[in-house]
């Protein structure tokens, strides 16, 4: 059991990983006042809404958000590397930093959302688009699907680091 404890903690690892990633699938972004919400995927890749009056609105374009999901998958790369036995002690490492780093931004959803702008449909009330993604931030929290794929993702980090210390200690 103690010759495959590295095996089984890095396959946890991947699994807490992908639970994280399919938290990209709950709300990442929540409007402070009403119960407007933007799922992780809708902030990474974009959405657009049908608009009685003005017709197809594009809300959200694609924007640094999408940053979570790729380091979960390097991450997860890196992980299987190490699970084959290779790379050494640097890649169990180097999976647990990406796991961290993805963690950090699941937290900043809020931040790396990018909306769109219509100067003639919001030019008045926001004559910039900077004024526009100011009030954004100011009324948007991150929601429970950023909050717990970050949670998962630094557990994945930590679970990726655990072999590297057992190394040391043995």
């Amino acid at each position: 059991m103690k010759k495959y404890l590295d095996k089984i903690i890095l396959g946890v690892s991947i699994a807490l990983a992908l639970v994280a990633i399919f938290m990209m699938f709950a709300p990442a972004v929540a409007a402070k006042v009403g119960d407007t919400t933007y799922s992780g995927f809708e902030a990474a890749f974009g959405k657009s809404e049908t608009h009685p009056l003005l017709g197809k609105l594009k809300i959200l374009d694609a924007s640094a958000a999408i940053l979570p999901l790729l380091l979960l998958i390097i991450g997860i790369c890196l992980t299987v590397v190490a699970l084959l036995g290779k790379g050494g002690i640097i890649v169990p490492i180097a999976a647990a930093v990406v796991f961290v780093i993805s963690g950090v931004l699941y937290f900043m959803s809020g931040l790396l959302l990018s909306p769109h702008y219509y100067q003639e449909y919001y030019g008045e009330m926001f004559p910039t688009k900077s004024d526009y993604v100011k009030y954004l931030r100011e009324n948007f929290n991150i929601g429970v699907g950023a909050i717990v794929g970050g949670v998962f993702s630094i557990l994945a980090g930590l679970a990726a680091a655990v072999p590297v210390v057992l190394k040391k200690i043995k």
